[in-house]
């Protein structure tokens, strides 16, 4: 069973990110006292364990201060983000969450496709690569965090990432971010499989897709989808 993560070293219950890393059991226990303490690190640095030391601290400096987000953008756009970040862009049907120009992320975590899981639905709209846009935002920064077709809370990004980690069905989850994201807040650029993710909503896979004009709108290759839907209905 998937286990919540936070500053609780009783259960090492830890960020994702420090599962990248080999540590011993006492370097776990004291890591996860670290993002309370950070003398606990600096004692250890003397052990044998390099990445540990060196590593280790710029972790829980950066895991204390920053949620670390993911935005999918077209690959054409990469350059200009990298000059000045991700600016926020006008959505339909965001009113009730009383913001009119956000940002679209959602936080990393130990589960790639999760993270990225958006990816196959924004390529219908015949982007050809889409590209993640890797980015850092204070953990007390307000978000609004939920299903897309259902009302969204507002939290802290730290918060919000706990909840898409916990949560038993993540998939259809986003986090709205409701100011431009600074190029100083970009962390990398990253090229990704063109493939993750699902459309038109989770568990689609296998049914057909809705082939009325509001559901195709906008959609590459939506004409071929509303023909083959036509004709079921004279059918």
């Amino acid at each position: 069973m998937k286990q919540p993560w936070g500053v609780n070293a009783g259960t090492l219950s830890l960020p994702p990110v420090i599962q990248f890393f080999a540590l011993s059991t006492t370097e776990t226990h004291a890591l996860g006292n670290g993002l309370q303490n950070f003398h606990t690190v600096n004692n250890l640095s003397s052990q044998n364990n390099p990445v540990f030391a060196t590593t280790c601290q710029t972790i829980l400096c950066c895991a204390a201060q920053m949620a670390l987000f993911v935005h999918l953008a077209p690959e054409n756009d990469s350059d200009s983000i990298r000059r000045s970040g991700i600016k926020t862009r006008r959505v339909r049907n965001v009113a009730r969450d009383g913001y009119d120009r956000i940002v679209f992320a959602m936080p990393v975590t130990n589960d790639f496709y999760v993270s990225h899981q958006w990816l196959r639905e924004l390529k219908r709209s015949g982007q050809r690569t889409i590209v993640g846009v890797y980015f850092r935002i204070p953990d007390d920064q307000l978000v609004l965090v939920g299903h897309y077709n259902q009302a969204h809370t507002e939290m802290t990004a730290n918060e919000a990432v706990g909840v898409v980690f916990n949560a038993e069905q993540p998939e259809g989850f986003e986090v709205i971010i409701p100011r431009t994201i600074d190029a100083k807040e970009i962390h990398k650029i990253n090229t990704l499989p063109q493939v993750l993710g699902w459309r038109y909503y989770p568990g689609a896979k296998g049914r057909k897709p809705c082939g009325c004009p509001y559901c195709t709108k906008g959609d590459i290759k939506s004409k071929r989808i509303r023909d083959e839907y036509e004709r079921s209905l004279d059918d």
